[in-house]
Protein backbone atom coordinates (compact mmCIF):
# COMPACT_ATOMS: atom_id res chain seq x y z
CA UNK A 1 0.00 0.00 0.00
CA UNK A 2 1.17 3.28 -1.03
CA UNK A 3 1.88 5.58 1.70
CA UNK A 4 0.45 9.35 1.19
CA UNK A 5 1.35 12.23 3.37
CA UNK A 6 -1.65 14.16 5.54
CA UNK A 7 -1.03 17.38 3.40
CA UNK A 8 -1.96 14.95 0.12
CA UNK A 9 -5.17 13.49 2.40
CA UNK A 10 -6.53 17.16 2.96
CA UNK A 11 -5.36 16.45 6.46
CA UNK A 12 -3.53 19.39 7.32
CA UNK A 13 -0.90 19.78 10.15
CA UNK A 14 -2.70 23.34 11.45
CA UNK A 15 -5.94 21.29 12.06
CA UNK A 16 -4.61 17.48 13.25
CA UNK A 17 -1.40 15.86 14.14
CA UNK A 18 -1.51 12.96 16.46
CA UNK A 19 1.23 12.50 18.40
CA UNK A 20 2.04 10.16 21.38
CA UNK A 21 0.79 11.47 24.76
CA UNK A 22 -1.23 14.42 24.34
CA UNK A 23 -1.70 16.96 21.67
CA UNK A 24 -0.45 20.49 21.66
CA UNK A 25 -3.48 22.85 22.33
CA UNK A 26 -5.27 23.20 18.83
CA UNK A 27 -7.27 25.82 17.67
CA UNK A 28 -10.40 25.77 15.75
CA UNK A 29 -12.61 28.58 14.27
CA UNK A 30 -16.15 28.04 14.40
CA UNK A 31 -18.18 30.94 12.80
CA UNK A 32 -17.35 34.06 15.42
CA UNK A 33 -16.08 31.54 18.24
CA UNK A 34 -12.28 30.40 18.60
CA UNK A 35 -12.18 26.90 20.36
CA UNK A 36 -8.59 25.73 22.18
CA UNK A 37 -9.01 21.34 22.55
CA UNK A 38 -6.28 19.67 23.57
CA UNK A 39 -6.56 15.84 23.12
CA UNK A 40 -5.08 13.10 25.20
CA UNK A 41 -4.60 10.87 22.82
CA UNK A 42 -2.84 7.81 24.93
CA UNK A 43 -5.38 7.82 27.81
CA UNK A 44 -6.81 4.64 29.06
CA UNK A 45 -10.11 5.73 28.32
CA UNK A 46 -9.01 6.09 24.64
CA UNK A 47 -10.90 4.22 22.65
CA UNK A 48 -11.54 2.62 19.29
CA UNK A 49 -14.80 1.31 17.16
CA UNK A 50 -14.78 0.11 13.68
CA UNK A 51 -18.47 -1.16 12.21
CA UNK A 52 -19.54 -3.10 9.39
CA UNK A 53 -19.67 -0.29 7.02
CA UNK A 54 -17.62 3.14 6.68
CA UNK A 55 -15.65 4.95 8.96
CA UNK A 56 -14.19 4.55 12.54
CA UNK A 57 -14.91 6.38 16.00
CA UNK A 58 -11.94 7.43 17.94
CA UNK A 59 -12.91 8.66 21.12
CA UNK A 60 -10.70 10.29 24.13
CA UNK A 61 -10.67 13.01 26.92
CA UNK A 62 -10.15 16.33 26.14
CA UNK A 63 -9.93 19.53 27.74
CA UNK A 64 -10.39 23.08 26.52
CA UNK A 65 -11.29 26.08 28.69
CA UNK A 66 -13.73 27.46 25.80
CA UNK A 67 -15.89 24.66 25.71
CA UNK A 68 -15.90 24.50 29.39
CA UNK A 69 -17.36 28.04 29.37
CA UNK A 70 -19.40 27.31 26.96
CA UNK A 71 -21.18 24.27 28.89
CA UNK A 72 -21.57 26.85 32.05
CA UNK A 73 -24.39 27.98 29.94
CA UNK A 74 -26.20 25.01 29.59
CA UNK A 75 -27.69 22.73 32.12
CA UNK A 76 -26.89 19.23 31.92
CA UNK A 77 -28.47 16.11 34.18
CA UNK A 78 -24.55 14.29 33.73
CA UNK A 79 -22.91 14.84 37.19
CA UNK A 80 -19.27 14.66 35.40
CA UNK A 81 -17.73 17.57 34.88
CA UNK A 82 -15.04 16.29 32.33
CA UNK A 83 -15.33 16.46 28.65
CA UNK A 84 -15.03 13.82 26.07
CA UNK A 85 -14.34 13.69 22.36
CA UNK A 86 -14.90 11.52 19.52
CA UNK A 87 -13.75 12.08 16.13
CA UNK A 88 -14.79 10.45 12.94
CA UNK A 89 -14.73 10.74 9.32
CA UNK A 90 -18.70 10.48 7.93
CA UNK A 91 -19.07 10.92 4.27
CA UNK A 92 -19.25 14.78 3.81
CA UNK A 93 -22.45 16.00 4.15
CA UNK A 94 -24.08 18.82 6.76
CA UNK A 95 -27.51 16.31 7.49
CA UNK A 96 -25.35 14.49 10.31
CA UNK A 97 -24.91 17.73 12.40
CA UNK A 98 -28.74 18.12 11.41
CA UNK A 99 -30.28 14.89 12.28
CA UNK A 100 -28.21 14.96 15.89
CA UNK A 101 -29.60 18.70 16.49
CA UNK A 102 -33.01 16.68 15.94
CA UNK A 103 -32.41 14.16 18.48
CA UNK A 104 -31.42 16.34 21.14
CA UNK A 105 -34.94 18.47 20.46
CA UNK A 106 -36.62 15.41 20.37
CA UNK A 107 -35.12 14.79 24.05
CA UNK A 108 -36.31 17.69 25.12
CA UNK A 109 -40.23 17.40 24.23
CA UNK A 110 -40.25 13.80 25.62
CA UNK A 111 -40.46 13.02 29.12
CA UNK A 112 -39.27 9.44 29.00
CA UNK A 113 -35.94 10.64 26.67
CA UNK A 114 -34.69 13.64 28.41
CA UNK A 115 -31.29 13.13 29.76
CA UNK A 116 -30.90 9.71 28.20
CA UNK A 117 -28.95 10.75 25.15
CA UNK A 118 -25.53 12.11 25.45
CA UNK A 119 -25.29 15.96 26.29
CA UNK A 120 -23.73 17.66 23.69
CA UNK A 121 -21.44 20.55 24.33
CA UNK A 122 -20.14 21.20 20.80
CA UNK A 123 -20.74 19.93 17.66
CA UNK A 124 -17.69 20.88 15.06
CA UNK A 125 -16.53 19.47 11.38
CA UNK A 126 -13.08 20.76 10.23
CA UNK A 127 -13.15 22.24 7.31
CA UNK A 128 -10.10 21.58 5.10
CA UNK A 129 -10.47 18.11 6.00
CA UNK A 130 -12.43 16.72 2.92
CA UNK A 131 -11.11 13.92 1.13
CA UNK A 132 -12.05 15.28 -2.23
CA UNK A 133 -8.77 16.12 -2.09
CA UNK A 134 -6.47 13.31 -2.26
CA UNK A 135 -9.78 11.58 -4.69
CA UNK A 136 -9.55 14.38 -6.83
CA UNK A 137 -5.69 13.86 -6.95
CA UNK A 138 -6.16 10.25 -7.92
CA UNK A 139 -8.21 11.21 -10.89
CA UNK A 140 -11.17 9.83 -9.03
CA UNK A 141 -14.51 10.92 -11.05
CA UNK A 142 -17.15 13.07 -9.33
CA UNK A 143 -14.50 13.11 -6.15
CA UNK A 144 -16.87 14.71 -3.50
CA UNK A 145 -19.09 11.44 -4.18
CA UNK A 146 -18.45 9.89 -1.10
CA UNK A 147 -15.80 11.90 0.32
CA UNK A 148 -15.19 12.31 3.91
CA UNK A 149 -14.81 15.27 6.64
CA UNK A 150 -13.46 15.59 9.88
CA UNK A 151 -16.03 15.33 12.38
CA UNK A 152 -15.43 16.63 16.17
CA UNK A 153 -18.28 15.83 18.46
CA UNK A 154 -17.79 16.96 22.20
CA UNK A 155 -20.05 16.01 25.12
CA UNK A 156 -19.92 15.57 28.67
CA UNK A 157 -18.07 12.08 29.51
CA UNK A 158 -19.83 8.91 29.77
CA UNK A 159 -19.11 5.12 30.90
CA UNK A 160 -19.65 1.84 29.65
CA UNK A 161 -22.57 -0.27 30.66
CA UNK A 162 -20.18 -3.32 30.87
CA UNK A 163 -19.11 -1.28 33.89
CA UNK A 164 -22.76 -2.32 36.02
CA UNK A 165 -23.45 -5.53 37.30
CA UNK A 166 -26.67 -6.77 39.07
CA UNK A 167 -29.66 -4.60 39.40
CA UNK A 168 -27.80 -1.22 38.71
CA UNK A 169 -26.94 -2.78 35.40
CA UNK A 170 -30.33 -3.92 35.03
CA UNK A 171 -32.24 -0.71 35.18
CA UNK A 172 -29.39 0.97 32.88
CA UNK A 173 -30.08 -1.53 30.17
CA UNK A 174 -34.31 -1.02 30.16
CA UNK A 175 -33.63 3.31 30.18
CA UNK A 176 -32.25 2.03 26.85
CA UNK A 177 -34.77 -0.31 25.85
CA UNK A 178 -37.54 2.79 26.55
CA UNK A 179 -35.96 5.51 25.17
CA UNK A 180 -34.69 3.66 22.01
CA UNK A 181 -38.12 2.52 21.17
CA UNK A 182 -39.57 6.19 22.08
CA UNK A 183 -37.36 7.89 19.43
CA UNK A 184 -37.65 5.34 17.33
CA UNK A 185 -41.63 6.04 17.23
CA UNK A 186 -40.20 9.77 16.83
CA UNK A 187 -38.51 9.38 13.57
CA UNK A 188 -35.28 8.43 14.80
CA UNK A 189 -33.43 5.30 13.26
CA UNK A 190 -30.88 4.23 15.40
CA UNK A 191 -29.57 0.77 13.96
CA UNK A 192 -26.00 0.59 15.44
CA UNK A 193 -26.05 -1.23 19.01
CA UNK A 194 -23.35 -3.02 20.40
CA UNK A 195 -21.92 -2.64 24.05
CA UNK A 196 -19.21 -0.11 23.00
CA UNK A 197 -22.08 2.20 22.57
CA UNK A 198 -24.19 1.48 25.55
CA UNK A 199 -23.24 4.45 28.12
CA UNK A 200 -24.15 5.13 31.90
CA UNK A 201 -23.83 8.42 33.56
CA UNK A 202 -24.74 9.68 37.32
CA UNK A 203 -26.41 12.63 37.94
CA UNK A 204 -26.06 15.02 40.94
CA UNK A 205 -28.53 13.01 42.91
CA UNK A 206 -26.90 9.58 42.10
CA UNK A 207 -29.26 7.87 39.80
CA UNK A 208 -27.76 6.25 37.33
CA UNK A 209 -28.49 6.54 33.31
CA UNK A 210 -28.55 4.88 30.54
CA UNK A 211 -27.96 5.86 27.05
CA UNK A 212 -27.21 5.01 23.82
CA UNK A 213 -23.95 7.00 21.93
CA UNK A 214 -23.02 7.41 18.52
CA UNK A 215 -26.05 9.44 17.50
CA UNK A 216 -24.08 10.60 14.48
CA UNK A 217 -25.11 6.89 12.69
CA UNK A 218 -28.91 7.46 13.58
CA UNK A 219 -30.87 8.91 11.17
CA UNK A 220 -34.25 10.61 10.52
CA UNK A 221 -37.06 9.42 9.24
CA UNK A 222 -37.36 10.36 5.51
CA UNK A 223 -34.63 12.27 5.75
CA UNK A 224 -31.81 11.76 2.88
CA UNK A 225 -28.64 9.64 2.36
CA UNK A 226 -25.55 9.47 4.36
CA UNK A 227 -25.50 6.98 7.73
CA UNK A 228 -23.20 4.68 6.95
CA UNK A 229 -22.58 1.60 10.04
CA UNK A 230 -25.21 -0.13 10.12
CA UNK A 231 -24.21 -2.53 13.10
CA UNK A 232 -21.35 -4.43 14.60
CA UNK A 233 -21.11 -8.03 13.39
CA UNK A 234 -21.68 -9.75 16.77
CA UNK A 235 -24.56 -7.66 17.76
CA UNK A 236 -26.66 -7.82 14.54
CA UNK A 237 -29.89 -9.57 14.53
CA UNK A 238 -29.46 -13.14 12.70
CA UNK A 239 -31.35 -12.29 9.76
CA UNK A 240 -29.29 -9.38 8.66
CA UNK A 241 -25.83 -11.54 8.58
CA UNK A 242 -26.07 -12.67 5.39
CA UNK A 243 -24.19 -11.21 2.05
CA UNK A 244 -27.75 -9.66 0.70
CA UNK A 245 -27.76 -7.27 3.47
CA UNK A 246 -24.17 -6.23 3.64
CA UNK A 247 -24.53 -4.78 0.05
CA UNK A 248 -27.06 -2.93 1.27
CA UNK A 249 -30.08 -5.38 -0.08
CA UNK A 250 -32.01 -5.47 3.08
CA UNK A 251 -34.54 -3.49 4.92
CA UNK A 252 -33.60 -2.61 8.67
CA UNK A 253 -36.60 -3.24 10.87
CA UNK A 254 -37.02 -2.29 14.62
CA UNK A 255 -37.21 -5.55 15.11
CA UNK A 256 -33.47 -6.24 14.02
CA UNK A 257 -32.74 -3.64 16.40
CA UNK A 258 -34.12 -5.46 19.44
CA UNK A 259 -32.53 -8.46 18.78
CA UNK A 260 -29.46 -6.57 19.07
CA UNK A 261 -29.92 -4.97 22.45
CA UNK A 262 -31.16 -9.03 23.70
CA UNK A 263 -27.55 -9.77 22.27
CA UNK A 264 -25.34 -7.27 24.17
CA UNK A 265 -27.44 -8.15 26.84
CA UNK A 266 -26.52 -11.80 26.65
CA UNK A 267 -22.92 -10.93 25.79
CA UNK A 268 -22.51 -8.65 28.82
CA UNK A 269 -23.91 -11.30 31.40
CA UNK A 270 -21.58 -14.22 29.91
CA UNK A 271 -18.52 -12.30 29.53
CA UNK A 272 -18.18 -9.93 32.66
CA UNK A 273 -17.59 -10.27 36.20
CA UNK A 274 -18.50 -7.25 38.28
CA UNK A 275 -17.76 -4.74 35.44
CA UNK A 276 -14.91 -5.99 34.03
CA UNK A 277 -14.19 -8.44 30.94
CA UNK A 278 -13.26 -12.03 32.41
CA UNK A 279 -9.86 -12.40 31.27
CA UNK A 280 -10.11 -16.20 30.25
CA UNK A 281 -12.26 -18.50 29.08
CA UNK A 282 -14.67 -16.28 27.59
CA UNK A 283 -17.56 -17.55 26.41
CA UNK A 284 -18.85 -16.16 23.04
CA UNK A 285 -15.46 -15.81 22.01
CA UNK A 286 -16.28 -17.27 18.45
CA UNK A 287 -18.31 -14.59 17.41
CA UNK A 288 -15.51 -12.55 17.17
CA UNK A 289 -13.75 -14.58 14.51
CA UNK A 290 -14.14 -14.87 10.47
CA UNK A 291 -16.87 -12.65 8.63
CA UNK A 292 -20.43 -11.97 8.86
CA UNK A 293 -21.58 -15.50 7.65
CA UNK A 294 -19.77 -17.50 10.20
CA UNK A 295 -20.84 -15.25 13.01
CA UNK A 296 -24.60 -16.11 12.00
CA UNK A 297 -24.17 -19.73 12.00
CA UNK A 298 -22.07 -19.36 15.90
CA UNK A 299 -25.34 -17.49 16.75
CA UNK A 300 -27.58 -19.48 15.81
CA UNK A 301 -26.09 -22.29 17.28
CA UNK A 302 -26.09 -20.80 20.23
CA UNK A 303 -29.61 -19.30 20.02
CA UNK A 304 -31.12 -23.20 19.38
CA UNK A 305 -29.04 -24.86 21.51
CA UNK A 306 -26.46 -22.87 23.58
CA UNK A 307 -28.98 -20.96 25.45
CA UNK A 308 -30.13 -23.78 26.80
CA UNK A 309 -27.25 -24.81 28.22
CA UNK A 310 -27.27 -25.45 31.79
CA UNK A 311 -23.44 -25.75 31.66
CA UNK A 312 -23.31 -22.26 30.29
CA UNK A 313 -21.12 -20.05 32.61
CA UNK A 314 -22.85 -16.98 33.84
CA UNK A 315 -21.11 -13.93 35.50
CA UNK A 316 -21.88 -14.30 39.44
CA UNK A 317 -22.76 -10.69 39.21
CA UNK A 318 -25.01 -11.51 36.46
CA UNK A 319 -26.54 -14.53 37.77
CA UNK A 320 -30.53 -12.48 37.92
CA UNK A 321 -29.77 -10.36 34.68
CA UNK A 322 -29.16 -13.99 32.93
CA UNK A 323 -32.93 -14.98 33.72
CA UNK A 324 -34.01 -11.92 31.64
CA UNK A 325 -31.89 -12.30 28.97
CA UNK A 326 -33.07 -15.97 28.60
CA UNK A 327 -36.61 -14.90 28.35
CA UNK A 328 -35.69 -12.57 25.71
CA UNK A 329 -34.10 -14.85 23.86
CA UNK A 330 -36.77 -17.54 23.73
CA UNK A 331 -39.06 -14.78 22.35
CA UNK A 332 -36.64 -14.67 19.52
CA UNK A 333 -36.01 -18.02 18.87
CA UNK A 334 -39.66 -18.52 18.48
CA UNK A 335 -39.56 -15.50 15.44
CA UNK A 336 -37.37 -17.69 13.65
CA UNK A 337 -38.73 -20.71 14.29
CA UNK A 338 -42.03 -20.20 11.63
CA UNK A 339 -41.06 -20.12 8.24
CA UNK A 340 -40.82 -17.91 6.42
CA UNK A 341 -40.06 -15.67 9.26
CA UNK A 342 -42.31 -13.30 10.08
CA UNK A 343 -42.12 -9.02 9.65
CA UNK A 344 -43.18 -8.14 12.86
CA UNK A 345 -44.63 -4.97 13.75
CA UNK A 346 -42.98 -2.88 15.95
CA UNK A 347 -45.04 -2.51 19.08
CA UNK A 348 -46.03 -6.30 19.25
CA UNK A 349 -41.80 -7.01 19.13
CA UNK A 350 -41.41 -4.42 22.09
CA UNK A 351 -44.50 -5.59 23.88
CA UNK A 352 -43.70 -9.27 23.57
CA UNK A 353 -39.90 -9.16 23.69
CA UNK A 354 -39.39 -6.91 26.28
CA UNK A 355 -42.21 -5.35 28.00
CA UNK A 356 -43.38 -9.48 28.72
CA UNK A 357 -39.79 -9.87 30.66
CA UNK A 358 -40.10 -6.70 31.99
CA UNK A 359 -39.67 -6.67 36.55
CA UNK A 360 -42.76 -4.33 37.62
CA UNK A 361 -41.68 -0.62 37.56
CA UNK A 362 -43.71 2.50 37.61
CA UNK A 363 -46.58 3.47 35.42
CA UNK A 364 -44.43 6.23 33.84
CA UNK A 365 -41.39 4.16 33.01
CA UNK A 366 -43.46 1.26 31.53
CA UNK A 367 -45.29 2.70 28.53
CA UNK A 368 -43.69 4.45 26.46
CA UNK A 369 -46.97 5.70 24.86
CA UNK A 370 -47.73 8.15 27.76
CA UNK A 371 -44.84 10.30 26.26
CA UNK A 372 -45.60 9.90 22.66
Amino acid sequence: MQRIQDSQQGLYKSVFEPKLGSSSPIIHIDGETTVDSTFYLESDEHTAQFGLRGRATTAFPVKSKMLLRLSLRHSHHNSSEEPATELYWPEDSLQIKHDINAVHEIAQRKLQVDGRVPEIIWLHQVEGTSMAKIRKGLGIGHPERGSRLLNIDVFWKLQPITKLSGEEFMHAWWLVVISHRILWISGVRHHDVSPSNLMVYQTPSGLVMGVINDYDLSSIQDSPGGHERRGTVPFMAIELLTKGFIEGNAKHLYQHVAESLIWVLTWVCLRYEDGELLSRDRPLDSWLRGDAIRCQKNKCSFLMLGRKDYEVQVSPSHQSNWKIARSCLSAIALSYVEDPKPVLEGELVYRTWFKAQQPSRSHSENNVHSST
